[in-house]
Order: C-alpha cells, then sequence, then structure tokens
C-alpha cells in the first residue's frame, strides 16, 4: 500500500533527523581516533624517553610495564573507535529497511520499532532509534502478519499486536521507495533486488529474508541443523547470515574465531568474503576439507582433492581404469567400507600388540602381565596411540634407574681401569648407550602405531580386508581396487576418496586435537560427502552445534550422500531437524522451470514470479561456430544491462581450450581450482566448480550428447544450468544432451547458429 502524502513527509523528516546524529556519532568517532593516534605517539615518546632499552632492576622493570600496559588501552581504544567507525559508515550508508508498530499486552503505547542491518542508539538518552536486525523484537518483521505477534527473549515470550509493517529502500539520508504490507514481506523489494545484475559476490539479503529462512538464521533449539534447499534458495546467505546472529546472541561467549564453515573450495571462500562484513561481524574460519585434512598427513604425502579427482573421471569416461575407479569411489564412500573400518580398528586394537617381557640381561624390567594390565585396564579409555605412548613412558620410567645403575657401574670399572674421570663419563656413557639400543629400539617399535602403515596392510595382507567383509557384498574388482589404492599409496600419493577413510582411521586410533574453541561448524554443500566424511566431522566437533546446508540434486560426486536419515543417524546424540526449502530466487522463473526438468525426479521446486528469456539451445556447425556464437551472444554486456557472465565447460582442461581461444577475442578471466580470489566478468570455468555460484548470463559450452549423456553427469549439467540469474544459453553441434529430451518444448527456445567465416 502507497503511503499518503503526510506520512511520506514524516517518515523522511524522520530519516533526515535519525542521518544527521549518525554523522554527529561519525564526526566524535572519527575525532576520537585521531586523539587515540596522538595518545599512542605520545605515549611511545615517553616511553622511549624515560624506559631504558634494555630494563635491569626491579623498579625500571615496573615502569616499563607501567608505560606497556598504558599503550595497550591506548591500542584497544583505538581499535574501539575504529570498529565504531565502520559500523556507522555501513549504517550510514543504509541507515534502516523496515518499521514495525508493536503493542505489547498489558501496555498502553504502541512501540515504532526501525530495523537495520545495524544498530544505532543514542549514547547519553539510550533511545534506540534503529534496532538491529538480529535483535529478538525483530524477528517480529519476518515471521508475521498484521494482527496478534510475539517474539521470544531471554525473560521469555513476549505477545502483543502488530499493527504496520512497512519497508523502504534509503540511500543515505534519501528514501526512494516506501510501502506498507499486511502479506509476504518479499513482493516488492525482493523483485527489485533480485532483477538487479549480479555485480557484487553475493548479495546481502538482511532486507528480504523469508519466514523459513528467518527460523532456520534463528534456530537455537537444535544442536544439529540440517536444510535441504533446492538450487538458488539461499543456504549459503542464510548460513553466514546465522553466523552473524549467533555472534550477536552470543556475543560474551563466542567470537568470529568460534564458527568455522566448510565450503567446497577456496575460490567459493573468496566469492562469500564480503557478506559477513557487511553484517558488521568479522569473517568466521573458513576451510576446505582438504585443506583441513592436510595437516594430519606427514610431509611428503601428496593428497588428491575432489576437483581433481573429479577432473579424472571426466576425461577418463568409459576407460575401464576409469569404471574401476569409479567403483573404488562409491565403495570407500559405503556403509560396507565404515564397517570393514570399524571392524578393522578392533582387530588393531585386541590383535596387534603382543606383549613380551621387557628385560635387560635377565633383569625384568616390566612383565607382559604388567603391559596387558596397562593396555586393557589402566589405560583402556585412552585412544590406542595415546595409549601406547603412556605404557612406553611407564617402560622407560621403569628403565631408568637401570640405565643409571648400568652407567654407574661402567664408570666404576673404567676408573678402576686407571680412566680419568671425565673420559671415564663420557665414555661408559657410550658404552651404556650401545647396550641399551636395541631395547630402546624394540620399546619404540612395540609402541608404534603407523596409521599411514596400517591402512595400506587393510589392502595389502591377503585376505584381511575380506576377512573383515564377511557377511558384506564387495565390489565384484575389489583385487583392482586394492591394487590401484596399494601402488597410490605406496607412492605416498593418497587419493581423495581414500583421505576420509584415513582420517577416520586417524581419530579412531590416535584421538583428535582439542577443538573447544570451536563452538559452532557450517557445512555448506552437505551432500558432497560421504558418511566417512561425516564420521571424522563428529569426531573433531563433538562439543560444537552444527549447520549443514545442501540439495541432494545437486550431488554430483559419487562420494557424495544419498540421504539424510544416515547422517542424523552418525550425530544420533544430536537434537536434530531436517528444514526443507522449496523456493528458488535466483534465477527466472523460465530459468527455474526448465532446470526441473533436467531432473526430472518429482522434487518439488517453486521459482519466484520473476520473469525473462527462456532458456536457448544453439546448435552449431562445429566448436568453432560454438565460440562465434558465444562471442556474439555476449555483446549484451556492453550494453550493461548485464555485469557478469560464465561460459560453463565440462572440465578444466576443455576451460584452458576455450580461454585459449577466446583470450585475444573478449576480455575474460580463467578459473581454475588452484585459484583463491573470484574474478569479476566473464569468467570461463568448469562446471564442478561453479557451485554455489551465480552469473548473470550462463553459456553452457559444448553441451551435445557427446558430453553430457551418462546418468551421473545429469546432476552436474543440472548445477551449471542453475548458476544463471537472467540468462541461459546451451551451445551444441551434433545432437543435444539427452537430459534435455524430457523438458517440454514449450519451456526453452531453439535456434540454429550460422555466421559466415
Amino acid at each position: 500500500m502507497v503511503l499518503d502524502h503526510a506520512e511520506q513527509l514524516k517518515e523522511r523528516n524522520r530519516l533526515k533527523k535519525v542521518y544527521n546524529k549518525i554523522e554527529k556519532e561519525l564526526i566524535r568517532r572519527k575525532n576520537e581516533i585521531k586523539a587515540c593516534k596522538k595518545e599512542i605517539v605520545e605515549s611511545r615518546r615517553t616511553m622511549g624517553e624515560n624506559v631504558a632499552s634494555s630494563p635491569q632492576q626491579f623498579e625500571e622493570m615496573v615502569q616499563a610495564q607501567q608505560y606497556i600496559d598504558e599503550l595497550k588501552r591506548e591500542y584497544e581504544k583505538y581499535a574501539f573507535a575504529h570498529s565504531q567507525v565502520q559500523r556507522l559508515e555501513k549504517t550510514a550508508f543504509s541507515p534502516y529497511f523496515a518499521r514495525i508498530d508493536f503493542k505489547e499486552d498489558g501496555q498502553e503505547e504502541t512501540e515504532a520499532i526501525y530495523i537495520g542491518t545495524h544498530a544505532f542508539i543514542d549514547d547519553k538518552t539510550r533511545e534506540i532509534y534503529i534496532y538491529d536486525w538480529r535483535a529478538p523484537i525483530s524477528s517480529i518483521f519476518y515471521d508475521f502478519e498484521i494482527g496478534p505477534a510475539e517474539y521470544d527473549c531471554p525473560e521469555g515470550k513476549i505477545r502483543g499486536h502488530l499493527s504496520l509493517k512497512r519497508q523502504f529502500r534509503i540511500f543515505r539520508d534519501n528514501i526512494e521507495y516506501m510501502f506498507d504490507s499486511s502479506i509476504k514481506i518479499d513482493d516488492e523489494i525482493l523483485q527489485k533486488i533480485l532483477s538487479k545484475s549480479a555485480d557484487e559476490k553475493m548479495r546481502n539479503i538482511v532486507a528480504t529474508i523469508q519466514r523459513e529462512q528467518n527460523r532456520i538464521i534463528r534456530n537455537e533449539k537444535n544442536r544439529l541443523l540440517i536444510v535441504q534447499g533446492a538450487a538458488g534458495s539461499g543456504k549459503t546467505s542464510i548460513a553466514l547470515h546465522r553466523a552473524a546472529y549467533l555472534l550477536y546472541r552470543h556475543r560474551n561467549n563466542i567470537s568470529s574465531k568460534s564458527i568455522v564453515i566448510f565450503s567446497p573450495s577456496q575460490i567459493f571462500n573468496d566469492y562469500i568474503s564480503d557478506v559477513l562484513p557487511e553484517l558488521g561481524e568479522q569473517n568466521i574460519l573458513q576451510n576446505t576439507f582438504m585443506s583441513f585434512a592436510k595437516p594430519y598427513f606427514e610431509n611428503g604425502v601428496r593428497l588428491e582433492d575432489s576437483n581433481d579427482q573429479m577432473e579424472f573421471l571426466l576425461d577418463f569416461q568409459g576407460e575401464k581404469v576409469c569404471s574401476s575407479r569409479e567403483n573404488a569411489i562409491s565403495f570407500k564412500a559405503s556403509d560396507c567400507f565404515l564397517a570393514i573400518l570399524k571392524g578393522y580398528v578392533e582387530i588393531i586394537e585386541k590383535g596387534h600388540f603382543n606383549f613380551e617381557d621387557i628385560s635387560f640381561e635377565n633383569n625384568r624390567i616390566i612383565s607382559k602381565e604388567e603391559l596387558l594390565e596397562l593396555y586393557d585396564v589402566t589405560y583402556r579409555n585412552l585412544p590406542l596411540a595415546k595409549r601406547m605412548a603412556r605404557i612406553k613412558d611407564r617402560v622407560y620410567y621403569l628403565l631408568a634407574p637401570v640405565e643409571k645403575n648400568e652407567l654407574n657401574k661402567t664408570q666404576d670399572e673404567l676408573e678402576n681401569q686407571g680412566e680419568h674421570k671425565g673420559e671415564a663419563v663420557a665414555a661408559s656413557r657410550a658404552i651404556v648407550s650401545r647396550k641399551f639400543k636395541s631395547l630402546r629400539d624394540y620399546i619404540e617399535s612395540m609402541s608404534e602405531v603407523d596409521v599411514y602403515g596400517l591402512y595400506i596392510r587393510l589392502f595389502e595382507e591377503d585376505g584381511l580386508l575380506q576377512s573383515i567383509a564377511q557377511g558384506m557384498e564387495l565390489p565384484a574388482d575389489i583385487e583392482e581396487i586394492k591394487a590401484f589404492t596399494l601402488k597410490k599409496l605406496k607412492d605416498r600419493y593418497v587419493p581423495y576418496e581414500d583421505a576420509a577413510p584415513l582420517l577416520f582411521l586417524k581419530g579412531e586410533l590416535e584421538g583428535v586435537p582439542e577443538t573447544q574453541d570451536i563452538k559452532h561448524v557450517i557445512i555448506d554443500e552437505a551432500q558432497d560427502y560421504s558418511i566417512i566424511h561425516y564420521e571424522v566431522f563428529r569426531q573433531h566437533f563433538q562439543n560444537s552445534s552444527i549447520t549443514m546446508l545442501g540439495d541432494l540434486n545437486q550431488s554430483i560426486y559419487l562420494h557424495g550422500g544419498k540421504d539424510y536419515d544416515s547422517i542424523r543417524d552418525i550425530f544420533r546424540g544430536f537434537d536434530s531437524v531436517l528444514v526443507t526449502l522449496t523456493k528458488s530466487y535466483r534465477s527466472t522463473k523460465e530459468i527455474v522451470e526448465f532446470s526441473k526438468g533436467i531432473l526430472d525426479n518429482g522434487q518439488e521446486v517453486e521459482a519466484v514470479n520473476r520473469s525473462g528469456n527462456k532458456p536457448c539451445l544453439i546448435k552449431t556447425q562445429d566448436e568453432q561456430a560454438m565460440l562465434d556464437a558465444i562471442e556474439q551472444d555476449l555483446s549484451c554486456l556492453k550494453t550493461g544491462e548485464f555485469k557478469s557472465a560464465a561460459i560453463i565447460c565440462k572440465t578444466a582442461s576443455e576451460c584452458k581450450k576455450v580461454f585459449g581461444r577466446l583470450k585475444d577475442r573478449l576480455e575474460i578471466s580463467l578459473i581454475s581450482k588452484d585459484d583463491d580470489e573470484f574474478a569479476k566478468g566473464i569468467v570461463v570455468i568448469p562446471a564442478y566448480l561453479s557451485k554455489g555460484l551465480e552469473f548473470d548470463m550462463v553459456m553452457l559450452y559444448n553441451a551435445g550428447e557427446e558430453s553430457y549423456s551418462r546418468e551421473n553427469e545429469r546432476r552436474l549439467f543440472y548445477v551449471a544450468c542453475t548458476r544463471a540469474l537472467h540468462r541461459l544459453s546451451i551451445y551444441f553441434s551434433g545432437n543435444a544432451s539427452p537430459f534435455i529430451n524430457g523438458i517440454n518444448r514449450e519451456l526453452y527456445d531453439q535456434r540454429h547458429f550460422n555466421l559466415n567465416r
């Protein structure tokens, strides 16, 4: 509902007043920074004049410490003022985006509550001009229409009546538009935001958070929160807003270093790097699974990542070696292999160590019965490696007096033979060291737990894997899988499918480092991890709360999860909930409807009512004509209508070829798995690296049946198509991909490209 002139004028005057107060506070804080800098310079000068460069006397040390403490206080004051300036500058850019009028039950007055990305409070009067979107009362804006409303706060549930719901689009002290609404909050503002070009890494959606998204963001009831969301449903943005909410809600107990997000690639980490700072928080810890795993492997061991694995499978498709590798990947991500690993741990713990008496020259240091007592009783609650380390320490403790006696005896003998005392000491140490060397070597080897070697043994020892797997169905080519695994591992190369099993085995046998500092874990692209990956997450983050976000329709890896029930079973001690988001906000309705047809699995995906061009299939004569067609279609970027475009190829090797042939004709960037930064403008990118990203225009290169026809590539094709916000073009020569055959012909356009060359 459009506001009348008097109400609009009232809102504009109110904004001017608030904006002026923000500007005044900004000036005050900037002056505070200048004063802090001056104080720091003066304190450092005074310290240099009055404190010795190397204080020796107690009084000098006390004086130096006093100056250091003063400098520390000045730096803290400066850092606080600087953070306030940054926050105020963001607030001034767009002070608030909503107003709600709420009358609490039992109160006479209705309170007008203005909601923004950051709170703004008058330091003197304590009047709240702007409420933070994460404040408990702000949840009313997202969760309720006009009428009865309520919100949770530390004091309990507050009930009342919501009489007004108003939204703004504000730039500094100017209201670009405003309207009242008693229905969905997304109708007008969301359309305007989504229709814009994707010229930022990721848009801040705080003004358009929907009811179901808000409940996910604010959920603190469930320790394990799993979100199954359609492509473009805002999963990653929701995850980052959830992190911002938790940092706000528990600001006295957690910091940005207390939350870690696992994302698909370093490129994606850069892509999302601006979101939390825009929300007024420092970036949380960012990781990929392989960067997390790498420190647990010895130097010299090379690790394959998921992208290398995918590239191998896509490049060698149809070959026997690829088929065997596919079976290996599926097997090592299975319930069966997890059961084998757990059975193997039991075998190692029960029978790996055959203890014997430890003696020196018929002098028994410790009996095998005592060793077994230490192993089975005293240290039984420790992981194997820590158990053996404690036993080793115990043996060395008992061995120490024996060595000392032997050293004294040998030294006395040498001195009696006329050796000088100093020479006798050195000589006796050398003699005793040689005498005890074999015993010490035995103790070291007895207590060693070589997890890498034990994993090799699982595949190397004849019949071991099969004996553990009795009653389970193994792949028909298990011997080929074992041979391939052994060759790679003995070359100190860990295929991606072996990284999680090895890490799981290390966790079971060695234990894991303390992770008490990590309070919350976010796992993005949750469908790309196997149950063994999730066992690793459980080992390392058993004291954290966890948010997982994924889309089973985008499960492009053979090791990916098939459902969420097995995940919930792994975390069965966690109070869990599964939330499903079906609405896609990224793409136009035409692109969403077309993409749904690729899946053809009956899963519900809804599009916002935002129309655009139909996806277009472009048939060309050959690959050169494809490049010509792409170059011609990219001409719309010159008009400024769109700002980002992706030429999506199936593989990295194909991307290099396309980039090489277009780089002299267009201003483009090549994105590879080794890149740390996300490039703007026109990019060439492999389909599997495009997950989570979005572009105004997507050109799917060489998408005929020769490239996309195997059933396990259907979801890869779907991922590539769903990256497009406004325009999707699919280029091919010969026949189109069979994944398009089942799509209603009315949902896309077709044309032939002919360019006289």
